[in-house]
């Protein structure tokens, strides 16, 4: 994935230390991840649309409670692999990238406002340190993470720095990819006749 910017090269960096500290979706059981902290169940296998979709919701509230606007690049979307598996085929996570552009005086209010947020969507909150960014005479910038406990959706937001732009990265928990089948011709019985 290509971004532009102060975060060119995070995304890249987050996927790795979340794959090194098993962050893709909950705990481990023998390589397997069931995406529940705490859950000792195999991963389930679903098609990666069907884990996109809520990561989506949840990405599309963040940005509602941030009312920023979208960086023109857009979103990004990873499919790194979960815990310490590697093989193809293997569980993985999904893991969906945005920036928003927010002057910096504005940062501490939007980290606010999506804390309690989550927290009110049941999210826990896992860390928060929000304020002075320590670079600018005025200016803000923030850190949050956050988990559902209940479906291992997980979520991260960080300033950029200069604080800019807010990155948000919405994590999947993991889950192996359902095969994918081409669509079958019809039988002759299915086609009318005419």
């Amino acid at each position: 994935m290509t971004r532009t910017g102060s975060n060119r090269l995070i995304l890249p960096a987050v996927f790795a230390l979340m794959v090194l500290a098993g962050g893709c979706g909950g705990d481990t059981d023998s390589g397997k991840s069931s995406g529940a902290p705490g859950s000792k169940q195999s991963v389930p296998t679903k098609a990666p649309e069907e884990m996109i979709r809520p990561a989506q919701l949840i990405a599309s509230e963040i940005i509602g409670w941030i009312d920023a606007p979208i960086t023109p690049q857009g979103a990004g979307t990873e499919k790194p692999p979960c815990g310490n598996t590697s093989a193809k085929g293997g569980p993985r996570s999904i893991l969906l990238a945005y920036n928003v552009i927010l002057e910096s005086p504005k940062h501490l209010a939007a980290f606010e406002r999506v804390r309690a947020g989550m927290t009110a969507r049941g999210f826990k909150i896992t860390s928060y340190d929000a304020g002075s960014d320590g670079w600018s005479e005025t200016g803000t910038s923030g850190k949050m993470s956050a988990k559902d406990p209940q479906t291992g959706y997980g979520m991260r937001l960080s300033s950029t720095s200069p604080a800019k732009e807010i990155t948000i990265w919405i994590s999947t928990p993991c889950f192996v990819p359902a095969p994918t089948t081409a669509p079958s011709a019809p039988s002759a019985a299915a086609v009318p006749s005419s």
